[in-house]
């Protein structure tokens, strides 16, 4: 189900149907076209439109990046008047947990039908509107996320112990210092949404990691339906000069940036400022034993030999290709939310399990799969086959 809120209000107005015969992955029956609306729990005093159905909806979520949703409602129904500029769409993900979107744009379409296509944003795109004037936090991540998140409708939520760093915002958006923290503290956004007393609460989590290794694998011929490697060599550097952050003058202000010249390791003479690695230069070198060079910056470190090290993490990561694997894949989780019935399927909520063939839903938990999870990609009728281990960086799911 798909609940629509009013923009100014945040409330409940009207709750939408899956029509699951016309989405992009049809392929159930007729009988599970138009569904009685779930009711919430959290809702019981509203007064709730049951409105019209809709399909193709689409939720893309990238780690610590974009997170956007789609769907299409008939465009010559009364009812599609709630999916309108402002109002704000809700589901419950697969764990129950309520993901919120404003609706930004709408594509009315004549063509085979009216359709009216509505494109959203997470509601944790609002941070885009406050402003933080000047703020430098240092110390613990918890910390710097309150206050970055000071004077807006968030709230700090689950923050791991991420040790101490540090960071600036200077009149930039406070969804851009929240970023900038995750970035220092080396830590994973989670966005989400409680209900509480019929109104919205914002959390926002920082984690050392989002996702788990659960062993989940995606093999061709049991839920991969096509499979794409891209290897990309563009942004390979085989050394990276350093800088950090400007040093301060006699006069309070600030000169040329930190560098690592000063120090003397058995890899880099003293008074180098780039730090090299043979064997990348062997590999990915210009003709002649050039180095391919780049710069790291790191505007807040002041410290040259933690610099350096910096500087070292991150040759590591850019002397190697980048690998991008994209699958097509059927989610097998969701056989836990289908159940026969004598008049077709019907949806089963995620605090009720329903069976499938005979099995419980809890048969393919193994097989569930969430942004952040690291899982293994077979394809043995690759030459050399494919056998790797990923993370999941990047998830489109289609709800229906």
């Amino acid at each position: 189900m798909l609940y629509i809120f009013d923009q100014q209000t945040e409330k409940l107005i009207a709750i939408l149907k899956p029509d699951f015969t016309r989405s992009r992955t049809a392929g159930q029956t007729q009988d599970s076209a138009f569904l009685m609306a779930e009711f919430p729990a959290e809702f019981a005093d509203s007064v709730v439109t049951e409105g019209c159905p809709y399909w193709d909806a689409v939720h893309r979520e990238v780690l610590n990046g974009e997170n956007t949703f789609e769907f299409t409602v008939p465009g010559n129904l009364d009812d599609a008047e709630y999916v309108r500029e402002g109002n704000l769409v809700a589901f419950r993900d697969l764990d129950s947990y309520w993901q919120f979107f404003e609706i930004k744009r709408l594509i009315d379409r004549h063509g085979d039908g009216l359709t009216r296509t509505a494109y959203c944003e997470h509601i944790f795109y609002e941070l885009l509107d406050d402003i933080v004037t000047d703020k430098r936090p240092s110390g613990t991540a918890m910390d710097a996320l309150s206050s970055m998140l000071e004077g807006t409708r968030w709230n700090v939520g689950i923050v791991d112990d991420l040790g101490a760093a540090r960071t600036n915002a200077y009149y930039e958006s406070a969804l851009s210092a929240v970023q900038k923290v995750a970035n220092a503290w080396k830590g994973e956004l989670n966005w989400r949404c409680v209900i509480q007393d019929g109104g919205i609460t914002r959390y926002v989590d920082l984690l050392a990691m989002r996702g788990a290794d659960t062993g989940k694998q995606f093999a061709y011929s049991k839920d991969i339906l096509s499979v794409e490697r891209e290897v990309d060599t563009s942004g390979i550097a085989t050394a990276l000069y350093g800088r950090g952050k400007g040093v301060e003058t006699d006069s309070g202000g600030y000169g040329r940036r930190l560098t690592f010249a000063d120090i003397e390791t058995p890899d880099k003479p003293l008074g180098q400022e780039w730090i090299g690695d043979i064997d990348a230069l062997a590999r990915w070198g210009r003709p002649g034993g050039r180095h391919r060079f780049d710069v790291f910056v790191d505007e807040e470190e002041t410290d040259p030999a933690k610099l350096l090290q910096k500087t070292r993490d991150e040759l590591a990561r850019r002397k190697v290709p980048r690998v991008t694997y994209r699958m097509d894949v059927v989610s097998l989780e969701e056989l836990t939310r289908l159940s026969p019935d004598v008049t077709g399927v019907y949806f089963i909520t995620p605090e009720h399990p329903a069976t499938y063939a005979g099995r419980t839903g809890t048969d393919y938990s193994h097989e569930a799969v969430r942004l952040g999870d690291l899982v293994r990609v077979i394809d043995r009728e690759f030459r050399p086959e494919l056998v790797v281990s990923a993370r999941v960086v990047e998830l489109d799911r289609d709800l229906l």
